[in-house]
């Protein structure tokens, strides 16, 4: 049995620290859509939108997302995920060059529709499901907010480049965005061929196993032979009962709530409230994200180790949150160093948490055959997230004008309270026994999955 360690330099660790920076590469694809928050002002000027375009726009992807949860966590669960997230990479080429080449809002609509579901079905779930693999359940809170620290230095490289590249180098945004596209496809052909690790091998091992006997059951059918390989059908019904997988969606869809409502309105907001420079307000924006991501993460998890409980961590610092949201809606447009410190206060918060609405099912104990699914069906409703933002946003924005941002902190106040119930439940439920539902509990009680 493997030793446990809560030491976030604990022997063993590195190696699988390098293998989660190795992995989180493959989400530069993420970034292609993202860069229409990051680059706000720039995205708009580009493509000639409004913020309730742009808003839709964002918010649009979702419905790709939305489908494409469902789907990936059902083949998270049946193919290898370093096949899929290597899939997934070239995809993401592929849909760079398409939005790089698009000449309409119709067809940027479709892109990003396509790049979500794309996105969703091949790199969010499997990709999770590849760092699952990579350490214990007493390791998933260092390796999970470890790969927040990888992404977050992944996006600090490709932003930094892509606001050099328009900026410095007066590249146009479409060939800058193409770049980005490049760098997919040279990390799909790293992750096939070079991504291993003991864990992994086993997972591929059982799912060549479970192919096998799905195929002879299908032969035996006409024999009589009963069929050994679980209903899929079943299956899914009995983790649609699972407690922990709907409270995972209620805290993983007010985590991103109260993200975006920070992170992705800050660059319109420095512009057009504290009336910052378009390029000064991108370089504000990444760094700080960035910077504050890198630093914060790690803290999170190694809390949430030691303690062996994600639901405290996210409970107390969505509270803390709560105050700055508060504070953001009274004091925010008073000055530019106002506004900075209550965006590092909230950063702290922020990502302390985030990388553990990936460890919540870590917490319950759902068995590595389930975990596709549960992840698929929470990215996919998660992407609800951005559509309702985006859109509500949006719109208060292009109603309210600069006020529309008061409105929108005090609606990130009330999503950190509701991230805090969650957690309280997800608690509660965890402790009472009954947060895999009777199906998958069952099993795990007769020793039948694990």
């Amino acid at each position: 049995m493997e030793k446990k360690n809560n030491g976030f330099l604990a022997p063993g660790m590195l190696k699988k620290y390098w293998l989660t920076f190795f992995a989180t590469l493959s989400n530069s694809a993420f970034l292609i859509t993202m860069l229409s928050q990051t680059f706000y002002v720039q995205f708009q000027e580009v493509y000639n939108l409004t913020n309730t375009q742009l808003g839709f726009l964002e918010g649009i992807g979702s419905i790709g997302g939305f489908i494409g949860g469902f789907v990936g966590g059902f083949f998270a669960d049946r193919f290898s995920p370093r096949k899929l997230t290597a899939l997934g990479c070239v995809v993401a080429f592929a849909a760079a060059v398409a939005e790089a080449l698009s000449s309409s809002y119709f067809v940027l609509i479709l892109v990003y529709i396509a790049l979500s579901f794309s996105s969703n079905v091949l790199l969010m779930t499997p990709y999770f499901k590849l760092l699952k693999l990579l350490g214990t359940d007493e390791e998933q809170g260092k390796i999970m907010t470890f790969s927040e620290t990888a992404y977050a230095i992944v996006t600090l490289l490709i932003n930094y480049g892509f606001l050099g590249a328009i900026s410095a180098f007066n590249l146009s945004f479409q060939a800058a965005l193409i770049a980005v596209g490049a760098i997919n496809g040279l990390v799909a052909i790293g992750i096939y061929g070079l991504f291993r690790a003991p864990g992994l091998t086993r997972e591929e091992d059982r799912l060549k196993k479970e192919a096998l006997e799905r195929k002879n059951s299908r032969g035996a059918k006409d024999s009589g032979v009963k069929k050994t390989s679980g209903n899929a059908l079943t299956e899914f019904i009995s983790v649609l009962k699972m407690p922990i997988l709907w409270l995972n969606v209620a805290a993983t869809m007010t985590m991103t709530f109260y993200n975006q409502v920070v992170f992705t309105y800050m660059n319109p907001y420095l512009v057009n409230v504290l009336g910052i420079a378009a390029a000064t307000a991108s370089l504000l924006q990444i760094t700080f994200r960035n910077s504050l991501r890198i630093v914060i993460s790690p803290f999170g998890g190694t809390i949430r180790d030691k303690l062996n409980d994600s639901t405290a961590v996210v409970k107390w610092f969505s509270f803390g949150l709560a105050a700055v949201m508060l504070c953001f809606a009274l004091f925010g447009a008073a000055s530019l160093y106002a506004y900075l410190a209550l965006v590092v206060l909230a950063g702290i918060c922020i990502y302390s948490v985030t990388g553990l609405q990936y460890t919540l099912i870590a917490d319950a104990k759902v068995p590595i055959k389930y975990s596709g699914r549960v992840w698929g069906i929470v990215f996919g409703l998660n992407t609800l997230t951005t559509l309702f933002r985006g859109t509500v946003c949006g719109s208060l924005l292009d109603i309210q004008g600069t006020d529309g941002y008061r409105t929108i902190f005090l609606i990130g106040l009330g999503s950190c309270l509701l991230c805090a119930l969650s957690a309280i439940l997800i608690r509660k439920v965890i402790d009472s026994g009954k947060a895999l539902g009777r199906d998958i509990q069952a099993q795990v009680d007769a020793g039948t999955t694990e």
